[in-house]
This record gives C-alpha cells, sequence and structure tokens, in this order.
C-alpha cells in the first residue's frame, strides 16, 4: 500500500473510532494543560481529530515502544495558532477497532 494511500486509511479508521465510540484519551497531564490553555473539551479534541488532512502526517504506522499490539501515528495539526502534536495509536478489543490518544499537545523541540 502507497503511503498516500495509508494515509487516507487512517484517518478514515480515526472517523470510523470516532463516531462508533472506541474512542480511549490518556489523561496525561501536558494534554490537560494544552486542552485548558487553549479552552478545548474533549469534544472539541475530538473534532480537531476529524480535521486532520494528509498534510499533517507526520510518521506512521510504527510499532510501539511498549510492545502492545497497535499501530502508532503522528500528525501536527494547527489550533489557534499552536502547532498540536498528536500521538494516536490504534488497536483492536473485544473485535473491534479502537483509537487510542496519546498525546494532543503544543509541539516541543525536537518532535
Amino acid at each position: 500500500m502507497s503511503k498516500e494511500l495509508a494515509i487516507k486509511v487512517c484517518l478514515e479508521r480515526i472517523k470510523r473510532c470516532l463516531s462508533s465510540g472506541n474512542v480511549l484519551f490518556i489523561n496525561r497531564s501536558k494534554n490537560l494543560q494544552t486542552m485548558f490553555q487553549l479552552g478545548l473539551s474533549l469534544k472539541n479534541v475530538y473534532e480537531q481529530l476529524l480535521k486532520l488532512r494528509p498534510v499533517a502526517y507526520h510518521s506512521g504506522p510504527l510499532a510501539d515502544k511498549d510492545a502492545s499490539e497497535g499501530q502508532i501515528w503522528v500528525f501536527f495539526h494547527p489550533v489557534k495558532n499552536t502547532t498540536i502534536y498528536i500521538k494516536l495509536k490504534f488497536f483492536e478489543s473485544h473485535g473491534s477497532d479502537w483509537l487510542k490518544i496519546i498525546s494532543f499537545h503544543e509541539q516541543e523541540i525536537g518532535l
């Protein structure tokens, strides 16, 4: 599969997981701090994920560093004049596709 097609499939999977409610948001302090600073609710975060386009793609699919099953995808996406680092993981649970939002925070130098 070409990289362009893989990215499009990833974006479709994001939409499917969000529409089915198969989403797990990781309450990391960086994520919560960014949401607070930008005045975003969890619903707003989901809306931003629906706005992702292929141009926001940075890397993926990658294996998770903890060796658990699933694919890691990374995007950089502008929200309110801030570049957001978005790290997502797809995984299966009980036969369903799930999306884990690992990172949703301001881009840091070196990322």
